[in-house]
């Protein structure tokens, strides 16, 4: 029986090193592919008779692997005034995920190497995911104090682009922007064309809604029935959002013992691994050990992700 573990165990290992062998291949086939095709772009620029001074930028160069988390980083910080940041988090990321790897290989833990980074790499990428506040956030919170603003405005004015300026000054970033821009357009454009545009760029449902609004008190609908329904509209949003508020205050406490028990199994974990000199031996020298491992640690990642998904107001 013990002769049956030990082949086991060692299959395991040869098949663990082999899976290493082929994604360190694969990763720096990549990196040196992007390296050339960074070389050659580079080469060009450099070749180039016309200089653009600030505006010409060579892009840099991010490996296909951490593209996405690039991407991730910059639309989680668009609305925040502390878009310094993102460059910071991107390096402690990457430093993480590359210490994790070399850590774990000059242990002689390859499974480990494989799995962790590319764990901490997922967790990132879905954590920015769930805590990146867009615009649609920005318009359910809005959107209903916009109309209830524009309709004390359409009460004492008929001139639309007034109106939607008026309303302009009641909101904030990033919504503002766009109202203002709206009006501005007004000016020079048709109405039909500066509303539409409006529209297609926030591509928002509850915006066409109030674009279609706004297009019909310029066409037919007389101003008592559009003010009519801009305040039905406005109200439908409220009752949405108290709705979304409802929920997310019944899922309080499953918030609450979610983290609680991430919390225990974070501790419970460090502690074993501390005090328990078996636990040590057996999650970090044994196959069925770095699996159990690797599965509580993904667990964990998932409880708190699970949790974000329960906060957010889009569930």
């Amino acid at each position: 029986m013990g002769i049956v573990q030990s082949a086991i165990q060692e299959a395991g290992n040869h098949l663990v090193n082999i899976l290493f062998i082929l994604l360190m291949g694969g990763s720096l086939y990549l990196l040196t592919k992007g390296l050339i095709s960074q070389r050659k772009i580079t080469g060009l620029f450099n070749l180039s008779k016309v200089v653009v001074k600030e505006k010409t930028k060579i892009k840099r160069f991010n490996p296909m692997l951490y593209k996405k988390l690039r991407q991730n980083l910059t639309l989680y910080y668009t609305f925040k005034s502390s878009k310094n940041r993102a460059d910071l988090l991107y390096f402690i990321i990457i430093a993480t995920e590359w210490g994790l790897l070399l850590a774990f290989v000059f242990s002689q833990k390859f499974l480990l190497a494989i799995i962790f980074p590319f764990l901490v790499h997922w967790f990132a990428n879905k954590i920015l995911n769930l805590m990146t506040i867009n615009i649609h956030f920005y318009i359910e919170k809005e959107l209903p104090l916009a109309i209830k603003h524009l309709i004390k405005s359409m009460t004492k004015m008929n001139d639309l682009k007034l109106v939607m300026l008026e309303t302009s000054n009641t909101l904030q970033e990033p919504l503002r922007s766009y109202f203002l821009e709206l009006s501005r357009k007004m000016v020079t454009e048709n109405y039909e064309k500066s509303l539409m545009e409006f529209a297609d760029e926030l591509n928002d449902t509850w915006i066409y809604a109030f674009t279609f609004l706004l297009l019909s008190y310029k066409e037919q609908s007389k101003k008592a029935d559009v003010i009519q329904n801009l305040s039905n509209l406005a109200e439908m949003m409220e009752n949405e959002n108290h709705l979304k508020e409802k929920r997310i205050t019944e899922r309080k406490a499953t918030v609450i013992l979610n983290s609680c028990l991430g919390v225990f199994a974070i501790s419970g974990l460090i502690l074993n691994l501390i005090f328990n000199k078996y636990a040590v031996e057996f999650f970090f020298n044994s196959f069925a050990g770095m699996l159990l491992l690797i599965v509580g640690v993904t667990a964990i990642m998932g409880t708190f992700i699970i949790n974000l998904m329960l906060s957010k107001k889009t569930m």
